[in-house]
């Protein structure tokens, strides 16, 4: 299945502890289980206050290895320190007339109980 096939992104709520680093990564695969090749493919991910609304904070997407259909996206500690809960969406992108966001959703920021210095 080519990038072209997702005609409308997945949902994926995401809950971050602010002040500790966070990782997901996915597998971008076919309805049969297999890893769809990201070869030549990047990534970007972003956090708004709410669709259309003013950049919080981009994630760090990485594609390590493209074979194996998994995307990576992340951010550090310190970038989850100011976060405000919002919307978020991830864009695979393959080109002008190959990008397509894969999946979206809320941001709830969850406070941490521990203050490290």
């Amino acid at each position: 299945m080519p990038l072209s096939d997702f005609t409308e992104p997945g949902t994926l709520n995401l809950r971050i502890v602010c002040g500790d680093s966070f990782t997901k990564t996915l597998t971008v695969q076919e309805s049969d289980g297999t890893a769809i090749n990201l070869t030549g493919i990047t990534g970007r991910a972003e956090l708004r206050k709410r669709f259309g609304g003013a950049l919080i904070q981009a994630f760090t997407v990485a594609i390590p290895t493209p074979t194996n259909g998994q995307v990576t996206f992340s951010l550090t500690a310190t970038e989850t320190r100011g976060l405000v809960d919002g919307v978020w969406d991830i864009e695979l992108d393959g080109g002008i007339s190959n990008r397509h966001t894969i999946l979206q959703g809320t941001v709830t920021v969850l406070p941490d109980v521990t203050v490290t210095p």
